[in-house]
């Protein structure tokens, strides 16, 4: 089962070098043949779990290139009941670590065809990889794998509506812009260009997650500036305070008065000069 799963890995690279040109891709439809039996395999009770780690693996290498031109990975997830078989496995403790990480591969894999993205938006898989999300918080591998199948729900319009409104995975997306690891940190840009793009309001401006997208970008690619910012703010308020308490008599250090530093609104207006009047700054888009 191995040197299958390699096999179709090799023909996952092929399509990877034609740059979207289906007529060069020789091996068209060339696991349509197979596809029952890896189905079959994979969703047999009890299957040895290094069989079902190899299966899910070969599935999740699949394009709709490889699938018959007359039946896409719709049909497939209809007869065999894959929404339902991928929701178990996902359930926290249900399956162990290898396959989880195959199953979201292969959910990534099945959104790179149209058809069934009704399917999935109508399922619980959206939330259930959510919560994997809470659960493997500190596991790149789970991390980045999740990312490109959040980046490709982000692409339809019904299971990015379920992603963003039913979920808080924006949240759980913003968490990666300033992650050591540049995979993730690059999967995490294109997932929040594709929230940016989307969530607008009537007039074009940034909605709620829009402005929440352009706020951390700003926070993360200015940390710098505004710890400086903070330290800068914090000896000012000091100063000022040791200036009120030998000028201003009773209203001096301990006297709450005085204080001749930055005051909490300039602070505000300081952290909020990025974004101008029309709610675009350095990020915002439009």
């Amino acid at each position: 089962m191995k040197v299958i799963r390699n096999l179709s890995q090799w023909t996952q690279e092929v399509q990877a070098t034609i740059n979207g040109n289906e007529d060069e891709y020789e091996q068209r439809g060339m696991w349509g043949r197979f596809m029952d039996q890896l189905l079959t395999l994979a969703t047999t009770p009890d299957v040895q779990h290094d069989l079902l780690v190899e299966v899910l693996g070969t599935l999740a290498n699949m394009t709709p290139l490889d699938l018959p031109r007359a039946y896409p990975w719709k049909k497939y997830i209809k007869e065999y009941d894959l929404t339902s078989f991928i929701s178990k496995l996902l359930v926290p403790g249900m399956a162990q670590h290898d396959i989880v990480l195959e199953v979201v591969m292969l959910v990534g894999a099945m959104l790179g065809d149209a058809t069934c993205v009704s399917l999935i938006a109508s399922s619980d898989i959206i939330r259930y990889l959510h919560e994997l999300w809470r659960d493997k918080a500190d596991d790149a591998e789970i991390q980045l794998q999740l990312l490109f199948t959040f980046h490709r729900m982000l692409c339809h319009e019904q299971t990015r509506e379920e992603l963003l409104y039913s979920t808080r995975a924006v949240v759980s997306i913003l968490s990666c812009v300033d992650s050591r690891n540049a995979s993730i940190r690059d999967t995490c840009e294109a997932c929040l260009s594709l929230i940016l793009e989307h969530d607008r309001k009537e007039d074009g401006s940034p909605g709620e997650l829009g402005m929440k997208v352009i706020e951390r970008r700003f926070a993360a690619h200015n940390a710098e500036w505004l710890e400086h910012m903070d330290r800068e703010d914090m000896t000012g308020d000091l100063n000022g305070n040791l200036n009120g308490n030998f000028n201003s008599g009773a209203g001096g250090f301990y006297g709450g008065g005085g204080g001749g530093g930055m005051g909490g609104r300039e602070r505000d207006r300081r952290y909020g000069s990025w974004n101008d009047d029309d709610g675009e700054g350095k990020y915002g888009g439009g």
